[in-house]
């Protein structure tokens, strides 16, 4: 699972289907290539939130809450889908206080044997911060290391 997954992003389909173009996409999206969910099975985005992959299109026509929500006349229907990374990645919850080190979205966490890892902020939910680290993350993780070097390379 990722910090940016959503399945309330809202997606536009022209012309009977001739064209799938997400109406926005998240902020601050971690690097990867893309999915959105159609009738149950996984099809490419493109990074500009278009979806141009000929059996997506048709599965779009088929699909119950497209053709549920689309009117007769209208050239443009807006329909909710899931937009997640083809290859999920391992997100960690952490306190925001177990960070140190940031600059923009990058730090580290300090390990509770004093080793600096590099964690990226990917979101936050809750009060928690959701970060991905580089490498293999430690078994436990410092909840405030103070002002920690954040020297992990």
């Amino acid at each position: 699972m990722t910090g940016d997954s959503t399945d309330s992003l809202a997606f536009r389909s022209l012309a009977g289907v001739a064209s799938v173009k997400a109406a926005s996409l998240p902020d601050g999206r971690i690097q990867g290539d893309r999915v959105v969910e159609i009738n149950g099975r996984d099809y490419p985005i493109g990074d500009d939130g278009i979806v141009s992959d000929t059996a997506a299109l048709q599965a779009m026509a088929g699909w119950s809450t497209y053709t549920g929500a689309h009117k007769d006349g209208e050239d443009v229907t807006s329909v909710t889908v899931t937009y997640k990374l083809k290859k999920p990645i391992g997100v960690y919850s952490v306190p925001a206080s177990a960070l140190t080190g940031l600059k923009g979205s990058d730090g580290c966490v300090v390990a509770t044997d004093g080793t600096s890892v590099k964690a990226h902020v990917a979101g936050s939910s809750l009060g928690r911060t959701l970060v991905t680290i580089d490498g293999k993350a430690p078994a436990s993780i410092k909840a405030d290391p103070g002002q920690a070097v954040c020297d992990a390379r």
